[in-house]
């Protein structure tokens, strides 16, 4: 979402219920909020028949909201409630989670479509100039394992030609005009040399896995 900084998580809880995480900035007044509500529209669509389990938490930058009242302060604000209205999201955190010398402003949210599953949301001690904000989920997840997994078997790795091959892909990388690509393009390629090494350089075996419950 180009002016917001947002990173989407989905998971599954016991029940197979999908859980969506948000993690999101707003950088500022500036940024248009209403950019949240396409993947919110995404997922609505998906889940018509049940609201979707979805959790947004970052520093929203809206200390002009009161939240005691839920009153917009401009139409930035006015824009951000509607969207929390529109797709029946509760902004939960109650404190402010920044402090200065002359005020002290609530900037980090937690917005759940589903509030009665959030718990322990808590405000806690400050980290750089944000104090941290924690909460539970009240759902148990599961975690799946495939059948068979490759790991590497470091201890058996010959380091020396891996480093010589490095070393050729670095000169060759260089040499390839790599200011000529996108900073994509660019770790791709970084990231099929160091798996190319590996393979080559370090030994592996399969072992087996199984599927694995975890309760809260």
């Amino acid at each position: 979402m180009e002016g917001l900084e947002a990173v989407w998580i989905q998971l599954f809880a016991s029940n197979h219920q999908p859980l969506y995480i948000c993690s999101l900035y707003r950088p500022n007044n500036e940024t248009d909020i209403d950019l949240l509500r396409k993947p919110l529209e995404l997922l609505s669509y998906r889940h018509h028949s049940k609201p979707p389990f979805i959790v947004v938490a970052g520093d929203l930058n809206y200390p002009q909201i009161d939240w005691s009242f839920e009153s917009a302060a401009d139409d930035s604000c006015s824009v951000f409630m509607d969207i929390l209205n529109d797709f029946h999201l509760q902004q939960l955190v109650n404190a402010p989670t920044r402090y200065c010398a002359s005020v002290s402003t609530m900037l980090d949210l937690v917005i759940s479509s589903y509030p009665s599953a959030m718990d322990n949301i808590i405000v806690g001690s400050e980290f750089s100039d944000h104090c941290v904000v924690s909460f539970d989920v009240l759902l148990s997840p599961t975690a799946v394992q495939n059948s068979s997994r490759k790991i590497y078997l470091y201890r058996k790795g010959d380091y020396d030609q891996l480093r010589s091959a490095l070393d050729s892909f670095r000169c060759s990388f260089f040499n390839s005009l790599p200011g000529s690509r996108s900073a994509n393009e660019n770790w791709l390629k970084l990231k099929q040399a160091i798996t190319d090494a590996a393979e080559k350089h370090i030994s592996s075996k399969t072992v087996n896995g199984h599927k694995k419950r975890h309760h809260g």
